[in-house]
């Protein structure tokens, strides 16, 4: 078939077949390397997950050994006195409670003034990784100080939820 073509239409046959060729090659490539990230990142999605689920496993079992899941008043002390032990002062300490489907939510409304934003992080770690029952941030509001450089106004609500007390 090709023999019975002119050159240049030959010419032009060879070089759009192998510029579709090319293109078809590229397009492959393409879909290849896509596909690769999309399970690069769902890999990345399961390994945060599994990391989750350890660590409120460990969490669980902590409860477990540490006896008693705590009481509106222990949460408030454990609170208070993380506060106290990193330095900062309390304008506002304030605790509610829900309770709904055989768990209580407690919830604490904390505000400062005058904080070094070290100290919040030394708070906020304590929170997320020495206690042991499942602790939240829920709300962080930071405003930087007027008076004072490298200090802050907080605003924080910290909740746990625990199993009801049974009620006898």
């Amino acid at each position: 078939m090709l023999d019975k073509l002119q050159p240049r239409e030959r010419l032009v046959l060879i070089v759009g077949s192998i510029l579709v060729g090319v293109t078809l090659f590229g397009l492959g490539a393409v879909k290849l390397l896509s596909l690769r990230a999309e399970k690069r990142e769902t890999a990345l999605q399961l390994e945060r997950l599994a990391d989750q689920v350890e660590r409120q496993v460990r969490q669980i079992q902590q409860m477990r050994e540490s006896g008693q899941p705590p009481g509106s008043d222990q949460f408030k002390g454990e609170i208070a006195r993380l506060l106290q032990n990193n330095n900062l002062q309390t304008q506002q300490f304030d605790l509610d409670d829900e309770e709904a489907a055989g768990m209580v939510r407690y919830t604490l409304q904390v505000r400062m003034s005058q904080v070094p934003l070290h100290n919040l992080f030394r708070v906020l770690y304590s929170l997320e990784y020495a206690q042991p029952y499942p602790v939240e941030v829920s709300f962080l509001q930071l405003r930087r100080s007027v008076s004072a450089r490298d200090v802050y106004e907080v605003s924080i609500k910290i909740s746990t939820t625990v199993p009801a007390p049974e009620q006898q």
